[in-house]
């Protein structure tokens, strides 16, 4: 992983110093998720890996994460890079709130989500955007803490809500682990019926 030893012996992921939001994709009707893989040598991305997520999501994701910069201290790593798309409705669905992400490929090094909960569209916010977080999961699985990278206004407090109620499988059982997470929100679509 992208670990970075402290001074005082603690090791942490460091946080992009570039980041380029996923566009999120216009002929999309649903929300979706991907989980992909960075590679980072001396701080650029080399590869991205897409561990689960379809189209028209992962080709988004590919493109904006292939262009994030991290320090140049970051001389080798591997990072998770979980990404949602809210769905385009201002509320969603009961059964879309939470899910399981499908297909994900098992990765011995990295901490996977198990569990998602889809962010709600921010009361009196308007338009769109993504918000990055860094995460650090404990042992459970949980997510302990969230330390914003990139914030939008209020879509960054709903990004908050929903990633606290994610929940990982480490990959270091009996160990903390770091993970980064890219909410991203359009406009709802709103109907006239």
């Amino acid at each position: 992983m992208a670990w970075i030893a402290l001074a005082l012996g603690l090791l942490t992921l460091a946080p992009p110093s570039v980041v380029t939001d996923p566009v999120y994709p216009p002929n999309a009707v649903a929300g979706g998720a991907v989980v992909a893989a960075l590679e980072i040598q001396k701080g650029a991305v080399t590869a991205v890996e897409i561990l689960s997520g379809a189209e028209p999501f992962a080709g988004s994701v590919r493109q904006a994460l292939s262009t994030w910069r991290f320090p140049a201290m970051v001389v080798r790593a591997r990072v998770p890079v979980v990404v949602v798309f809210a769905g385009p409705n201002l509320l969603p669905a009961a059964s879309a709130g939470e899910s399981r992400p499908r297909g994900t490929r098992r990765s011995d090094d990295l901490p996977l989500p198990s569990r998602l909960s889809e962010p709600v569209y921010p009361p009196n916010a308007w338009g769109g955007g993504a918000v990055t977080l860094r995460l650090e999961i404990d042992p459970s699985g949980a997510v302990r803490r969230s330390a914003v990278v990139k914030a939008l206004g209020a879509f960054t407090d709903a990004a908050r809500a929903a990633i606290a109620q994610w929940r990982f499988t480490p990959a270091r059982p009996g160990r903390s682990d770091e993970a980064l997470a890219v909410v991203v929100f359009r406009p709802p679509v709103l109907s006239s019926r």
